[in-house]
């Protein structure tokens, strides 16, 4: 996606962006994502900058919920973009007390913050 919104099929070699997946919907001229979103990637993008996580992939979905998978396969569930600031924390204190979180979960699920939800990957037995 370039600075306007608009879809690239590629994108360019200098920077290090995840790629960014949106299932079908509506859109306002072609291959331009709605204003809404393009504020909301940014945004997830900047509280991402201040987490160590490294996204490889953000999914949107038709109904506005975001998925980001991490460079190692970790999913963290977003759900709807809202709260971001307090969701980036959670994500923060959960990344410094579990070591080698990325190895050791499967998701991060901040859908709903009263009631945060991880999944660990099961062990080789």
């Amino acid at each position: 996606m370039d600075e306007e919104g608009y879809l690239l099929d590629k994108s360019p070699t200098e920077y290090s962006l995840p790629r960014l997946y949106v299932e079908k919907m509506k859109m306002e001229k072609p291959n331009k994502l709605p204003s809404k979103m393009i504020n909301e990637i940014k945004e997830i993008l900047d509280e991402l900058k201040g987490t160590p996580v490294s996204a490889d992939k953000i999914f949107f979905s038709q109904d506005g919920d975001v998925q980001i998978i991490t460079q190692k396969g970790l999913k963290i569930i977003i759900g709807k973009p809202n709260m971001l600031y307090q969701k980036s924390l959670v994500l923060k204190m959960l990344w410094g007390r579990i070591p080698n979180i990325e190895d050791r979960l499967l998701y991060i699920d901040l859908s709903s913050l009263p009631a945060v939800a991880i999944m660990k990957k099961e062990e080789n037995k």
